[in-house]
């Protein structure tokens, strides 16, 4: 029997369980749902969307269907690619440029369903402390907060979302999915032969490493942010250099962005420190220049600073100019 409205279903299971999206489907091959565990055939024909129907109508819905078993097909064919030591390449991209990304780098195991301190991952790759390094999310159902994505990155773990069309549907490949999916985080899988030397990757570290600028008297730091090679957006902070575009800026320390004017914008984070006291971070960026400010302030000292004076849209004004007057410093304005 036949249906005008069938729904249409991206995956099956083989008769010995193993996940097949519709666009590895072969005719004459006999398949089930993951779902029902009813028969399905492979619909292939040349004028509609190549999809797997149920014999028989059933109340199975291809989301279900997808969710059943695109999670378990992923893990199987990223643990070949793992097993045979091939790469599983992402493109990690900043405002500038983009870079090639290993995301089995450094992974030991690939888990599905794991229970991460950050929270719930469809995908975990673990490395070989059973720490999440890189975490896959099929992308069905309601989009991912953003707050939770950061928490994911803040503490070193890339985040993958999927498109869920192409989930939704098995109309994949690997490769094709993860260039249509959304990156967060994971510059710190780079390939150190493609980088500055001595530079610090590590969130946890960046964060560490600007925390201490202001340990001690006077309390202060600012530093414009510089190119040296292919790298752009280079920081020199006591003797370590980090590496902060506004994308790494973004998962790594946060912050509200505060607009001054049509090329001068600011992110600005806090951060509370165990005497009581706080530290204000700033991420400034006028036109073509960016700088970052720092500044420690003690318990019972509130958080001061004036963004409101329009001298800072002035077009003789760079990024580390306002970084200084934010850091406490006087801010001279070239004529």
């Amino acid at each position: 029997m036949t249906y005008p409205h069938e729904p249409m279903y991206g995956w099956a299971l083989t008769l010995d369980g193993v996940p097949v999206p519709i666009a590895a489907a072969q005719r004459g091959q006999r398949y089930l749902c993951p779902v029902c565990k009813k028969e399905m055939v492979p619909k292939m024909g040349d004028f509609k969307q190549h999809h797997f129907a149920h014999l028989n109508l059933l109340d199975c819905t291809p989301d279900n269907v997808a969710r059943a078993v695109a999670g378990k097909w992923l893990v199987l064919t990223l643990t070949r690619y793992l097993a045979s030591g091939q790469p599983v390449l992402i493109e990690w991209r900043t405002q500038n440029t983009s870079y090639k990304v290993d995301v089995l780098k450094n992974a030991a195991a690939i888990k599905e369903n794991e229970n991460t301190p950050q929270g719930q991952a469809d995908i975990a790759l673990l490395n070989k402390k059973g720490e999440a390094q890189v975490v896959i999310l099929l992308g069905l159902g309601s989009p991912p907060e953003q707050e939770q994505l950061h928490q994911w990155t803040r503490n070193g773990t890339a985040v993958i979302v999927l498109n869920p069309t192409g989930v939704r549907t098995g109309q994949i490949q690997l490769d094709n999915l993860l260039a249509e999916s959304e990156i967060s985080g994971g510059w710190w899988l780079l390939d150190e032969k493609q980088l500055p030397p001595n530079l610090v990757r590590a969130p946890q570290m960046i964060r560490k490493v600007l925390r201490r600028a202001v340990r001690k008297p006077p309390y202060r730091f600012y530093g414009e942010l510089h190119t040296e090679g292919a790298f752009s957006h280079l920081l020199e902070v006591e003797g370590h250099k980090l590496w902060l575009p506004q994308e790494v800026w973004r998962d790594t320390i946060g912050g509200a962005r505060n607009r001054l004017g049509q090329d001068v914008d600011v992110l600005l984070q806090t951060w509370e420190t165990h005497d009581g006291g706080q530290i204000a971070l700033f991420y400034v960026t006028v036109r073509e220049t960016t700088a970052v400010a720092v500044r420690r302030f003690q318990a019972g000292e509130n958080i001061a600073f004036n963004l409101g004076t329009s001298a800072f849209r002035l077009p003789s004004v760079t990024a580390v100019d306002l970084a200084r007057h934010l850091a406490g410093g006087p801010i001279n304005f070239p004529a």
